[in-house]
């Protein structure tokens, strides 16, 4: 109660005379809206990579701290796992009615193995941010990694470029051989397109 007071004295001298609203209550805070994680995680599911730098790039323009971001996207995307999971958690989040349901139809946008590679870069970015000098590099790298899991050589992502060739292949895309290496056709000249 008294972490409760001390905020909402913030809040009233920040904005004294003024409507107190939810979007200056996140400011005083530093906090983020939920709408900003689900627009962040549509754009890194589509691997539109340049949306998520721009994302990314407002938040910090605006003040927003990187770790917390970082650390409160995963507690967003933690939230739709547990959704995920079994329909009895939706009693343990704390959150409104209208951020439930934002959860609920991001959790039928995702896959599980993706939803936890998400969380699993997140995590390790998060480590990495405690110490670092330029958080917001950090922070970019880990975004695009995200968007591209050929970045990476994990099981989790392996798993992911395979679903998106196939999806690729489906859709009727071609392969086309990179001539970058005088076509000797090694297994990295392979490229979608």
């Amino acid at each position: 109660m008294r972490d409760a007071l001390s905020l909402a004295d913030r809040c009233i001298s920040f904005y004294l005379g003024e409507e107190l609203t939810y979007e200056k209550v996140l400011d005083v805070l530093g906090a983020v809206d939920t709408e900003v994680y689900s627009a962040l995680l549509h754009s890194i599911l589509q691997g539109d990579a340049g949306s998520v730098l721009t994302q990314l790039a407002k938040q910090v323009e605006e003040g927003k701290d990187i770790s917390f971001l970082v650390s409160d996207f995963t507690g967003y995307l933690r939230d739709i796992l547990l959704l995920k999971a079994s329909d009895q958690t939706a009693a343990m989040l704390d959150v409104s009615g209208e951020q439930m349901q934002q959860l609920l139809e991001d959790a039928g946008l995702i896959r599980d193995d993706t939803l936890v590679r998400y969380i699993h870069v997140l995590s390790d970015l998060a480590s990495s941010l405690r110490y670092a000098y330029n958080k917001r590099v950090l922070a970019e790298i880990g975004m695009i990694r995200l968007c591209k899991p050929q970045m990476q050589k994990d099981e989790l992502s392996l798993t992911e470029r395979i679903r998106h060739l196939e999806k690729l292949a489906e859709n009727g895309s071609r392969f086309v051989q990179s001539t970058s290496s005088g076509g000797k056709g090694d297994q990295n000249d392979f490229f979608p397109f």
